[in-house]
């Protein structure tokens, strides 16, 4: 399925539903997010990423300091996973978040 966008979305870009409240209250389960898999991430910007020691893909914020990289949800009370340290070997950035769509809660 295609989905329209005015963002600006690689070729592999994507949507995806957001399934948890880990980055509550910006991102509320239910919201879509649109991300571009081209671009390289910044400090403190939103990004997908997949962390093997739990063979799953998550939403958060990355962190610099220094050469390294950590990943946090933003509401840490509600993930499952707290802030994580990249492993450059195993860890993967998927893509960085470009764009929301919250689902209405009274269905227009």
């Amino acid at each position: 399925a295609e989905t329209l966008t005015n963002a600006d979305v690689d070729n592999a870009g994507f949507l995806i539903e957001l399934t948890d409240e880990s980055m509550y209250p910006q991102f509320p389960s239910g919201t879509e997010i649109i991300v571009n898999t081209d671009y390289e991430p910044i400090d403190r910007e939103m990004i997908v990423v997949y962390l093997k020691r739990h063979d799953k893909a998550f939403f958060r914020m990355i962190l610099f300091n220094g050469n390294d990289r950590f990943v946090r949800p933003l509401h840490p009370d509600l993930a499952t996973v707290g802030m994580h340290k990249l492993n450059v070997e195993e860890d993967i950035i998927v893509g960085v978040f470009i764009e929301e769509r919250k689902k209405s809660k009274r269905g227009l």
